[in-house]
């Protein structure tokens, strides 16, 4: 068990200064002196504050989110995810990724870095199309804890139950279209 985990150490000091780093603080700088120009610095100092409020808000969920996902590779070895969701496991692979998918709590902060973490534990990606939709489109979390109670029991279980076709074709169409454009891609470098 483990394998990611143990794996895991000389690649995280390499993706800290990815482009997409550089282009979030690219982006940030343009938004900082844009904002200062037009409201100086209380227009900075607003814009700060505000996102520490969100940091407040969404930072224990994000913690959470990111320490479970590392705690995955722990639970689940490398072999147990590539034999429940990797490549070539068809429908059990969709199935296990539905259910991953309904169970998975929070947002995009927590769905994120477990979708990351199986993905580094062997799940393919037809497993991975099953997680990434049923989490986004049937969330049991969600159903339970808001839809219901603010607006009835109907309008989430009919949803939902609309909602299953799409887990099922994006599970089936998300690896096809991935093997058609790295086909396409690899004879346009040739």
């Amino acid at each position: 068990m483990g394998e990611a985990y143990m794996n895991s150490g000389a690649q995280s000091s390499q993706r800290i200064l990815s482009p997409s780093f550089f282009f979030m603080a690219g982006l940030t700088l343009v938004a900082v002196l844009v904002v200062f120009i037009l409201e100086g610095f209380q227009g900075v100092w607003t814009g700060f504050l505000s996102g520490m409020e969100t940091l407040r808000l969404a930072g224990v969920p994000f913690l959470l989110g990111i320490s479970l996902a590392g705690l995955i590779p722990i639970l689940l070895s490398d072999q147990m995810v590539s034999r429940w969701m990797g490549e070539g496991t068809g429908l059990k692979g969709m199935l296990f990724g539905s259910f991953a998918g309904l169970l998975t709590p929070g947002g995009p902060y927590v769905m994120f870095p477990v979708a990351a973490s199986l993905i580094k534990s062997g799940a393919g990606m037809g497993s991975m199309a099953a997680y990434s939709a049923a989490r986004q489109l049937v969330p049991i979390n969600r159903i339970i804890v808001w839809e219901m109670p603010l607006i009835g029991a109907a309008f989430p279980i009919i949803r939902s139950l609309v909602s299953v076709p799409t887990v099922i074709f994006a599970a089936l169409l998300v690896p096809l279209l991935l093997e058609l454009i790295t086909k396409w891609n690899s004879k346009r470098t040739k």
